[in-house]
């Protein structure tokens, strides 16, 4: 004889009250994006003697990353200068990290000592801080700048040959 038992939902109720509390305009250019996945290990010992770790005492976590960052320009510093005969430059500032987009962050797996209660739990978030912060954005700008320029390139004429077929531009990164 099988006996079927209700399983209660893991909370009676659940409230969510959200506002927007501010609207920001933002004039920034994504030219590209660089998804960059990796594992960071992470460990926690409890210390004796000073700096000793104390045996069977360690808790680690094996964190698996993904996500993408936002390269371009910010709008605001684009300069247009108007040269004769229908002819424009088009200064480009410096390329930029523009922000994240499509991050996941998933322990893979966690290890704990025989003798790890009194050691410190790891800190997901400050580790979570750590990966996006070591994000290495100038080296992936200064790898990929041939491709940069050319998509900048690509996205004003693509933007001034809408308004003007018969527009010369000469582009100049800072």
């Amino acid at each position: 004889m099988t006996r079927e038992e209700e399983v209660p939902e893991p909370f009676d109720r659940t409230r969510d009250t959200q506002a927007i509390i501010a609207l920001e305009l933002d004039k920034e250019i994504v030219l590209m994006s660089a998804t960059t996945t990796g594992i960071h290990e992470v460990e926690n010992h409890r210390k004796v003697f000073g700096d000793r770790r104390m045996w069977g005492s360690g808790k680690s976590e094996l964190i698996e990353y993904r996500y993408k960052s936002k390269l371009g320009i910010s709008g605001d510093d684009v300069i247009i200068r108007s040269k004769l005969n229908n002819r424009y430059e088009i200064v480009i500032p410096e390329f930029e990290f523009i922000g994240y987009d499509d991050v996941v962050m998933d322990t893979v797996h966690e290890e704990r000592g025989w003798l790890s209660f009194g050691t410190e739990d790891i800190d997901t978030g400050e580790v979570v801080t750590q990966i996006m912060d070591s994000n290495k954005v100038g080296e992936i700008i200064d790898d990929n700048r041939q491709i940069l320029e050319r998509q900048t390139e690509d996205f004003f004429w693509d933007l001034i040959l809408e308004i003007d077929d018969e527009v010369d531009l000469d582009f100049t990164y800072k």
